[in-house]
């Protein structure tokens, strides 16, 4: 049996950072192989130090960064997702790591996925949404809106491990919850479970081949307790990782559902349950609705400047007053 085999792609700032950890990963038994890459639209955000080959790199020409703008390099970005997956072919299970808050990332990370997703590749979204001011929050929202849209665009759902930064909730917090994904994902395609191969592993992430629901942004849960697993609402499809052969799980009811057993001690005697859910999309899109809303009445609510000088003054051709 061959290893199974993971592209994970760092989008930008956030998606770079949370990729780094895995720049020169090495081959373990039990885990699938991760194959990173960086991508961005500026040097500012990779290491000085070598740590990052230029092989694994691919930056935009002619911009440096988009400043929170979503539109300001879209039309760049776009024309060259192509030339990025060629660079970067994908594998038998693709990460996509970026923020949503930014102005590069969820660009860069959007149009990637619907690209992986018309060549009918197995995909999955690291997304981290923030809203410390009014465009981190209306970014936010977007590129949500953006990942809904592409995903019915396409006719396939778009599967998210999502992350909100927060005070209850710092960046540090949220980045140990990612790279608790990214290695529960290297066990789900190591290819080294028995009973579960890749096709088991896409129908999971591509529900649409086997249930009722076709599309639309769907949330990831990975638990490693079936009771926290069985409360994760309206579940669509599970996949579940038994560290006794033969055992099943108990009071998980999704429509599909996929069970495999490690050939390796890589769950120190626990379980693992993948559960892709849609239920709470809507509440999670409603509250970062909510707070913009908050933020623009904020805004209309300022008093506004007026011009600190007068008609009587005299004023310079320049701006000069005297």
């Amino acid at each position: 049996m061959s290893k199974g085999q993971i592209r994970f792609y760092g989008a930008s700032g956030c998606g770079i950072n949370l990729s780094l950890k895995y720049a020169q990963h090495k081959s373990t038994e039990g885990f699938a192989d991760i194959h990173t890459c960086f991508i961005d639209t500026s040097l500012s955000n990779l290491p000085k130090d070598g740590s990052v080959k230029e092989d694994q790199i691919f930056i935009f020409e002619g911009i440096d960064g988009s400043g929170k703008l979503r539109s300001a390099n879209y039309h760049e970005i776009a024309k060259n997702i192509k030339a990025m997956v060629l660079k970067f072919p994908p594998m038998d299970v693709n990460l996509v790591a970026f923020s949503a808050s930014g102005g590069s990332g969820n660009i860069i990370g959007s149009l990637l996925i619907k690209e992986l997703l018309e060549k009918n590749q197995t995909v999955v979204a690291l997304v981290v949404g923030s809203e410390e001011s009014k465009i981190t929050t209306e970014n936010t929202v977007k590129a949500l809106q953006s990942l809904d849209s592409i995903s019915r665009k396409v006719n396939k759902p778009i599967v998210m491990a999502y992350v909100h930064n927060s005070p209850e909730n710092t960046r540090t917090h949220n980045d140990t919850l990612l790279h608790n994904v990214i290695s529960s994902m290297a066990v789900l395609a190591s290819r080294e479970n028995r009973e579960l191969d890749t096709c088991d592993v896409a129908n999971f992430i591509d529900f649409s081949k086997v249930t009722s629901v076709k599309e639309g942004l769907s949330l990831l849960y990975i638990n490693s307790d079936a009771n926290a697993a069985s409360e994760v609402e309206y579940p669509i499809a599970i996949a579940s990782l038994m560290h006794e052969y033969g055992a099943i799980p108990d009071n998980l009811q999704p429509e599909y559902a996929t069970v495999g057993y490690p050939l390796n001690d890589v769950l120190k005697g626990a379980d693992l349950h993948f559960v892709i859910s849609q239920a709470r999309v809507e509440d999670i899109f409603n509250k970062l609705k909510d707070r913009l809303k908050r933020y623009e009445e904020s805004a209309i609510a300022k008093p506004k400047t007026s011009a600190l000088v007068d008609n009587n003054a005299s004023v310079e051709d320049d701006g000069m007053v005297f």
